[in-house]
């Protein structure tokens, strides 16, 4: 793999929105996308990154499906059942 195929953790705290450090605390607690050491240096895999990504979106579509599903149950009058 090339340099390339790679991002460093302000690279992708950009492109995630969110800051270095939080990506240091996913990897203290193993969430996050995969990571390796290269030379003694965090890098995210791209193709880690994406699956990642894509499993975010799946997580976020099956919640949007599951509070649909509630809202229906309640707009039916079976919220106390």
């Amino acid at each position: 793999m090339s340099k390339n195929d790679y991002m460093t953790p302000p690279e992708l705290a950009v492109d995630l929105n969110v800051k270095v450090q939080t990506l240091a605390q996913w990897r203290y607690y193993g969430r996050g996308p995969f990571f390796v050491k290269v030379e003694g240096e965090v890098r995210y895999p791209l193709e880690s990154i994406k699956k990642y990504k894509d499993e975010l979106v799946e997580k976020t579509h099956i919640k949007m499906e599951a509070n649909k599903q509630r809202q229906r149950v309640k707009s039916n009058g079976f919220a106390n059942a």
